[in-house]
């Protein structure tokens, strides 16, 4: 049997998404937005818990499938607001670092905001109760949270809220931090502003390494993030479709990218690695349902000015090289 909604039937499930949000007594005068449809099949392991929405944003997930599991949160509030309070916590981290968040003046600002992602021993519990349909989730920006474990079909409809005449920055669904991700870009963020390179945060580089690492081992609520497992690229099955040096700009710092093609299918990935030994490289584009194109002829290398990356919105991936790097000077 097939079942298909009638003309109407969107709105009335948009409005109604919409009534049962506004019971919540923490939100007063908000607009909705970015609605879109989450679908799993099957078994489906938990996300790695995260944030992607900040406040003074909210965020809300409707049940639509009966008997499905909810969200998974922390329960626990951000108590990271102070940088003593990750110096503190947070033993393994560089002195240099240290020092350079408690001369930054935006550093209070990003606690703030993924504080919570730094606190060592916070708990998301491993699965909440089955909601019957209907059942919503309002939740504010900069909570911890997860998608759930499930074995069978579960659909939500997921939006976000903000104050209206607000100047609050819109929902990205590209945007999301982890723990392990948190982590390690903080230093870079750190040294951005304070016009230091990345590894002169620490005092030496081991300092940095051991640092980077110990994120990397770190058990964190549930699930492992994917990006702290060192990513592997066999030489048989990747072939190398960029020139050396080349880089993108990432959060307003450069990184060094390679643009690999998989010999099977053609999928094109773009790898980030680490800036530091044993930090584990990233990666972009090697989700399943990612279908990045590399724009330009096949014999040829990719320089950032002979062709076109292009993600999955069929946005341009910025790729350049450094002016030292061109003439043949060292990075």
């Amino acid at each position: 049997m097939k079942l298909r909604l009638e003309t109407g039937d969107k709105d009335k499930i948009l409005e109604y998404a919409q009534n049962q949000a506004r019971r919540d007594p923490r939100l007063t005068d908000m607009e909705f937005g970015n609605f879109s449809l989450i679908c799993t099949y099957g078994k489906v392991e938990a996300q790695a818990p995260h944030i992607d929405l900040t406040l003074p944003n909210y965020q809300f997930g409707l049940i639509l499938s009966g008997n499905s599991p909810g969200t998974l949160f922390c329960d626990t509030p951000n108590t990271f607001h102070r940088v003593e309070a990750v110096v503190d916590h947070w033993q393994d981290m560089p002195p240099a670092l240290m020092d350079a968040m408690r001369k930054d003046k935006d550093a209070k600002d990003l606690l703030q905001k993924f504080g919570s992602l730094l606190e060592r021993g916070s708990t998301v519990p491993q699965q909440r109760e089955k909601l019957a349909t209907g059942s919503l989730l309002s939740l504010p920006g900069g909570v911890i949270h997860a998608g759930p474990a499930s074995d069978g079909f579960r659909a939500v409809l997921f939006f976000s809220g903000w104050p209206k005449g607000s100047e609050a920055a819109p929902y990205d669904p590209d945007f999301c931090r982890t723990v392990h991700t948190h982590a390690r870009t903080l230093p870079f963020q750190i040294a951005s502003r304070s016009g230091q390179e990345d590894g002169k945060l620490a005092h030496n580089q081991q300092d940095m390494e051991h640092y980077i690492q110990q994120v990397s081992k770190w058990e964190y609520m549930g699930p492992r993030d994917p990006l702290s497992e060192p990513l592997t690229f066999p030489e048989n099955e990747y072939a190398t479709r960029s020139v050396p040096g080349l880089y993108t700009t990432f959060e307003g710092r450069d990184l060094r990218v390679i643009v690999l093609q998989r010999k099977a299918d053609g999928k094109i990935l773009l790898r980030y690695p680490s800036p530091v030994k044993g930090g584990g490289d990233d990666c972009e584009g090697n989700n399943p349902s990612d279908k990045y194109v590399l724009e330009m002829n096949d014999d040829e290398l990719f320089d950032g000015t002979n062709g076109r990356v292009l993600d999955n919105k069929r946005d341009e991936v910025k790729c350049f090289m450094r002016q030292k790097d061109v003439s043949g000077g060292h990075t």
